[in-house]
């Protein structure tokens, strides 16, 4: 008896695209990379927050920016390293919420929730800092005893950013922050390799030249939108074609996947959807959502 066996491949596809069944793609295009300013920079820079930014607020105030940031960047300010709160000698009764505590290893803010391994926490009701011998917190709900620890958790402090911003400016937009923020909190952003990249999703322009700019840039004379850019490109790349980098002219789309999405929800200039159609391009977009949680 002879076994058979079938592979089956499906299309790769970006993941901002729906159904890789249902894209349209040009030949490759070159992108002119000297009409791209310093948003798509690889060099990398710190930014410095200068005021306390809480859960769900939109914007960071930062020091003067040496660089632009281009909507869909993400700022990260690595990870916060967990706090342990060892309570005082004498321990706590229920009810107390003037807590003593052994001198503060880090900051804490008002809402944190810190836990011992055995289940017991207490619920900071005011901002606490480095140092401090005590807390503030609702009324406790179980005895804490001498010397006893509770943690708060390390914690990946991302920002995604959802406006540009540019050189000299001293706030950023970003989404609702899941995470607080502190004053002097340090975010780097860019590898570091040399040159520009531009990523992929982002809508770009066709120039006389054949050559293709993001749209963002709004090079103007009657240059309007006409493709997707399909996959990252990289200006000192020595792997990418010669040929270009693959162009996404119609197709079904997540839009709020896209790297210039902003807003709520999520969407791109509606100018460039215009455009994008104009030029013959069978566009749709919807927005992602992953309900898997539910």
């Amino acid at each position: 008896m002879i076994a058979f066996q079938r592979t089956t491949r499906t299309a790769s596809r970006p993941a901002f695209v729906v159904d890789p069944g249902s894209i349209d793609r040009d030949n490759g295009r070159q992108i002119d990379w000297d009409l791209l300013d310093s948003r798509y920079s690889h060099d990398p820079v710190s930014i410095v927050v200068t005021a306390d930014a809480d859960i769900d607020d939109t914007t960071l105030a930062v020091e003067a920016l040496t660089r632009a940031i281009q909507a869909g960047e993400v700022l990260d300010f690595g990870l916060r390293p967990s706090i342990t709160v060892t309570i005082g000698d004498s321990g706590e009764a229920i009810g107390q919420t003037d807590i003593t505590v052994d001198p503060l290893p880090g900051k804490l803010r008002a809402g944190a929730i810190i836990k011992s391994g055995a289940g017991e926490f207490m619920q900071l009701t005011a901002d606490a800092d480095v140092d401090d011998v005590s807390v503030t917190a609702e009324a406790l709900e179980v005895a804490l005893e001498g010397n006893d620890t509770l943690v708060w958790p390390a914690q990946r402090i991302l920002a995604r950013v959802t406006v540009d911003a540019e050189i000299g400016d001293e706030s950023i937009t970003v989404e609702a922050l899941d995470v607080w923020i502190n004053t002097d909190d340090v975010a780097s952003l860019g590898s570091g390799s040399p040159g520009k990249q531009v990523k992929a999703g982002t809508v770009m322009d066709l120039l006389s030249s054949g050559k293709v700019v993001p749209s963002a840039l709004g090079t103007g004379g009657g240059v309007t939108a006409y493709g997707i850019l399909e996959t990252n490109a990289d200006e000192m790349s020595a792997s990418d074609a010669d040929s270009g980098y693959g162009m996404i002219c119609g197709g079904f789309h997540y839009e709020n996947l896209l790297p210039e999405a902003a807003g709520s929800p999520a969407v791109i200039d509606s100018n460039w959807k215009t455009e994008l159609r104009a030029r013959g391009g069978a566009f749709r977009f919807e927005q992602y959502l992953d309900d898997s949680g539910s």
